[in-house]
């Protein structure tokens, strides 16, 4: 259950991490235009 735990939490920081890269492109891109 721990480990389980551990490995949801280190999945949800990658999955917002790469979500926020995503949408900063995103609003640079849109930005430029």
């Amino acid at each position: 259950m721990f480990w389980n735990l551990m490995i949801g939490l280190f999945y949800v920081g990658d999955a917002a991490l790469f979500f926020g890269l995503a949408l900063r492109f995103i609003l640079s891109t849109w930005r430029s235009r």
